[in-house]
């Protein structure tokens, strides 16, 4: 998976109320793109920060079963509304709206919204309402953006989930999209730090760092 650079005594993906959330894909998938942060950050499907510092970790998934608890699954639309509902009760907006919102038709309107929603809007509720109702949408289609929003706030299921286990890389949309790795999302329920898993610490080392940088192309 490809990360930005955090503390050593970080962890890898998204902390959630059920231990570290972790989307990644196998590293054949991405072998092909080298070092470049952007290439491999666009073919999963991440928003690239041009100013951030990323590394590429390579995670043994054997180990990381025994030594974070790690649970994997493939992430498609039936398989990440169970995990929603099972591991995630009570901290998703509207949870009775969980399957609408996770279908192919949704994530093309949530696109087109995400894509147009200001800055602010992603911390700020209040914001995030006015935008909704300068766009038009009704009191139920508002509370159907707010229910796929927290699955994203939850789980990082982002704008350009697919659903049907391929990424989808970021010059792509959902109506002509272009697949990227195939993906995977993990649930890491004893997760550990940065200096635990590279073993700084002494222990076992099952994920190693690799640096990126962009490749330059030439003129």
């Amino acid at each position: 998976m490809c990360i930005e650079m955090a503390p050593h005594n970080g962890t890898l993906g998204k902390e959630g109320p059920a231990g570290v959330q972790v989307w990644s894909t196998s590293f054949d998938q991405i072998a092909h793109l080298d070092t470049d942060p952007k290439l491999i950050t666009e073919a999963m499907g991440v928003n690239y920060k041009p100013d951030a510092k990323y590394k590429l970790a390579i995670i043994d998934q054997a180990d990381a079963v025994k030594y974070a608890d790690a649970e994997t699954i493939v992430p498609t639309y039936g398989n990440l509304t169970k995990f929603v509902e099972d591991k995630l009760p009570g901290k998703v907006e509207n949870p009775a709206l969980t399957k609408e919102v996770m279908t192919p038709e949704y994530s093309r309107e949530y696109e087109a919204l995400i894509k147009e929603m200001p800055e602010d809007a992603w911390s700020d509720p209040l914001g995030r309402a006015r935008y909704l109702r300068r766009k038009g949408l009704n009191a139920e289609e508002g509370k159907a953006f707010d229910t796929r929003f927290s699955i994203q706030s939850n789980t990082g299921a982002n704008e350009h989930y697919t659903g049907n286990g391929l990424t989808k890389t970021i010059s792509s949309t959902v109506d002509e999209p272009v697949y990227g790795a195939v993906e995977a999302f993990s649930l890491h329920k004893s997760p550990k730090t940065f200096r635990q898993m590279t073993g700084m610490d002494g222990g076992t080392q099952w994920v190693e760092l690799v640096d990126l940088e962009p490749i330059n192309f030439g003129a």
